[in-house]
């Protein structure tokens, strides 16, 4: 269990395929604000993720992808593993929506970690 606590900056941009399959390449930024080392960087992962996700009703998704990581641990070395999210995102109008997630990222070339993350996040669709 860590002793950890981070804020993660998610931005991506999707394109639907089909009706319920949608590509999207997200870029994810983590900052550890709590329970670092003296010294240590507060910046410590950032990562690309080019995910699918599947969109059985239009509220509720599924997700999965590669995860390339630039920056691993609080130093700039390539790490990479997988990306999963499960979440829901309902309809406000006008093209936006209000969500929540649970990401699910496993690493494993730097060394073995699973993170589980709780997300909130407003979509645009256009």
């Amino acid at each position: 269990m860590s002793q950890r606590q981070s804020v993660l900056q998610f931005v991506g941009l999707g394109y639907f395929v089909a009706p319920q399959w949608r590509l999207t390449a997200s870029v994810q930024l983590v900052e550890t604000l709590g329970g670092r080392k003296p010294g240590e960087s507060a910046f410590t992962a950032a990562n690309l993720i080019l995910w699918a996700a599947y969109h059985p009703v239009k509220w509720f998704f599924v997700g999965l992808g590669p995860l390339i990581a630039a920056r691993a641990y609080g130093k700039w070395q390539l790490d990479a593993g997988i990306f999963s999210a499960v979440g829901v995102a309902l309809p406000l109008g006008g093209g936006f929506a209000l969500g929540a997630a649970v990401q699910v990222p496993f690493t494993f070339v730097v060394r073995p970690a699973v993170a589980v993350s709780a997300v909130a996040f407003i979509s645009y669709r256009f």
